[in-house]
């Protein structure tokens, strides 16, 4: 896949598992994966995408797999990521974040693998 993540990802409501790891997409993650509430793991490594990390992916209560790594995301990581989470794996290696980690990651008690480099 080339191009910008279609905005229309984010209202498929029965969606599981998002991957498009190493596809080339560009631009942002797109805002509203809220209405895929059962989303259990998310993944958009190796990719060209900019922008911030959406505080939204923080309403997922399900999520235990995200996986942002080897892009150009910026900014700070979302407060809300690492709350009331059940992650198995957070991976944000190799972005341009920037900003202190939120005491909330140290909480998260099924963490099994962490990569903020």
């Amino acid at each position: 896949m080339t191009g910008n993540i279609p905005s229309s990802y984010t209202s498929l409501s029965n969606l599981q598992s998002f991957s498009l790891a190493n596809n080339c997409p560009i631009g942002e993650i797109p805002v509203g994966f809220t209405t895929s509430a059962g989303l259990e793991a998310f993944s958009v490594s190796g990719n060209g995408l900019n922008g911030t990390i959406p505080a939204d992916l923080g309403a997922l209560s399900k999520l235990s797999s995200l996986s942002l790594s080897n892009n150009l995301l910026s900014g700070q990581i979302p407060v809300p990521i690492g709350k009331d989470f059940n992650f198995a794996v957070l991976l944000r290696r190799n972005n341009q974040l920037n900003g202190s980690i939120p005491n909330a990651l140290g909480a998260l008690s099924n963490l099994q693998k962490l990569d903020l480099a």
